[in-house]
């Protein structure tokens, strides 16, 4: 540890622990869509989404890469990584999903795994129509011609589309004698046809199917898709519009979970941007009250699946003020791959001997029959009005503040309250509630011990109180404040707030607090066995502006 001595009429040592982190170191291609040829009776497929009669886009086609095009569907997901939202719960890929990658890869022709875990081998061009087929569709089209049209049909990736490729080059005919009864239920008769060099090459169904690699099944979902206009319906399957939920209903949600005032991290304001709520709601809670305003408006509601997953997905928001801090630098030990903890092993070691160090210089503090040893911190705020209220989860809650001292040696505590609207919680509040605690404290050596938050404990402003005190109280010999380790600041004075906090949650059973002047009673009942806490209600008078002190104590 290290050790600042400041020399005045009684000398006053600062004794902290080396820094040893840095401030890092604390802080740890568009999609075809059928529904433009339903919404528009004269919509015509551009090139890219139907056959066409030009040769130059047929060829151009061609020549796209089709590795790109399969690589394209793992890395896809890949550019949205650095536009990621922080939100409750993560965020669902659905681009990711292992059944959407085996859906696109199909599309594609790609070589895939199916479901079952068996390989699905890449689609193939197979053999042209025997020697015996009336329209000789192998003398009419060349295999360099075969092979384009079908790289062209499973390159445009996307079933709709090629469901409208296919629609194109089918056309519906009625023979002029057909050995049908009346009434049979026999399949249209269609004819067959490629655009090769600006002309319709027309070719038998076998032909047909060879060439793009498909089955019957394929061109009798085709048919069955097409409607009285000619357009192919898009494919419906995975998709629920009749059960889609308004956005109204969601703009309610979302209002309503905008209602509830929000309060920051008590431990970690810096170092996130997650709010929180009040600790006694829960999402069914919230979800109950939403249906409750929604009943009294006559309005619409969704139901707690809708509910919860926008709660999950659009916000950052807790139900409850979190745990302290574990040490940054432990915990990017433990997620650490081997390379980093070998170079970040010095100074971690450095870190643990530091942190050892300090206990035991507490510890032989403690023992010491020469001084008085002392833990303080400022609680987590207690808001008012506080209870299962339904009205006071929308209400702002006006805040509370408890610095707790807590003596190591006699197992005392001292509570120091105000509200808000008698001060905030900066330096010169803190030195304020200190200063009272000295003044009547009657020991000579006194030893403080607190974590380092800047702003309340590690200040100049603090230790100018102290050399006052050294100079003002004649029976005060010296005084000491020592800094425990970043991240590792547990102290006995923490179980006063753990001790307040069960007792709030005891009362709280019974009937709301209304009022900040029933938190004192809440902190005397607070400890059950031994001494009870001491409380002092702080008034404007009890402040002082020790930044004065400056100019002439400190330099």
């Amino acid at each position: 540890m290290r050790s600042d001595n400041i020399s005045s009429t009684a000398p006053i040592n600062y004794e902290g622990a080396q820094n040893v982190f840095s401030d890092s170191d604390r802080c740890s291609d568009q999609v075809f869509d059928s529904d433009d040829s339903l919404v528009d009776r004269n919509f015509i497929p551009s090139d890219d989404e139907s056959s066409s009669n030009d040769t130059t886009s047929l060829a151009d086609e061609t020549d796209v890469n089709i590795q790109e095009n399969k690589n394209s569907i793992e890395l896809q997901h890949e550019n949205k990584e650095n536009n990621k939202k922080l939100t409750r719960k993560r965020l669902r890929n659905c681009e990711a999903w292992k059944k959407n990658i085996r859906k696109k890869k199909r599309e594609i022709w790609a070589r895939n795994i199916c479901a079952k875990g068996k390989t699905v081998c890449e689609r193939k061009m197979r053999e042209v129509c025997p020697e015996k087929c009336r329209l000789k569709c192998f003398s009419k089209i060349s295999t360099e011609e075969r092979k384009a049209v079908f790289d062209y049909y499973w390159q445009l990736g996307n079933i709709d589309k090629q469901r409208v490729y296919i629609n194109s080059c089918m056309t519906e005919i009625n023979p002029t004698y057909r050995n049908a009864k009346s009434g049979s239920n026999r399949s249209k008769n269609f004819k067959y046809t490629f655009i090769i060099e600006n002309k319709q090459m027309q070719v038998c169904k076998t032909y047909f199917k060879n060439t793009l690699g498909i089955n019957n099944r394929v061109i009798f979902t085709t048919t069955k898709k097409t409607g009285n206009q000619g357009m192919v319906n898009s494919d419906q399957r995975g998709k629920s519009n009749k059960d889609r939920i308004p956005e109204e209903v969601k703009n309610d949600i979302r209002n309503h979970i905008k209602s509830f005032p929000t309060v920051s991290s008590h431990y970690c304001r810096a170092r996130t941007n997650k709010m929180y709520i009040d600790g006694s709601l829960n999402i069914q809670t919230l979800y109950r009250l939403y249906v409750e305003r929604c009943k009294s408006n006559h309005k619409e509601y969704a139901k707690l699946t809708t509910y919860r997953h926008i709660l999950n997905s659009e916000t950052n928001i807790g139900f409850h003020t979190p745990k302290k801090d574990q040490c940054a630098l432990c915990e990017n030990l433990k997620n650490a791959n081997q390379e980093t903890k070998e170079n970040i092993k010095e100074r971690f070691e450095k870190h643990i001997k530091e942190k050892e160090l300090s206990r035991i210089e507490k510890s032989k503090d403690v023992e010491s029959d020469e001084i008085e040893v002392y833990c303080y911190d400022l609680q987590s705020v207690l808001p008012t009005p506080s209870g299962d209220v339904n009205s006071f989860y929308y209400k702002k809650k006006l805040a509370t503040y408890n610095f707790t001292i807590y003596d190591v040696k006699n197992k005392k505590g001292y509570c120091y309250l105000w509200h808000e609207g008698t001060a905030k919680r900066g330096a010169n509040e803190i030195c304020s509630c200190v200063f009272k605690f000295i003044t009547n404290n009657e020991n000579e050596n006194l030893v403080f011990y607190s974590d380092n938050c800047v702003g309340q404990n590690k200040n100049k402003f603090v230790f100018g109180m102290y050399l006052y005190c050294t100079q003002k109280f004649e029976n005060i010999k010296s005084i000491t404040h020592k800094f425990l380790i970043v991240g590792h600041t547990q102290n006995e004075g923490d179980s006063m707030h753990a001790s307040i906090e069960r007792e709030k949650k005891r009362v709280l059973k019974g009937g709301p607090i209304y009022v900040p002047s029933h938190w004192s009673v809440v902190v005397r009942n607070a400890k059950k066995r031994g001494n009870p806490y001491i409380v002092d209600e702080v008034s404007t008078n009890d402040i002082f502006d020790f930044k004065k002190l400056l100019p002439k104590n400190w330099k």
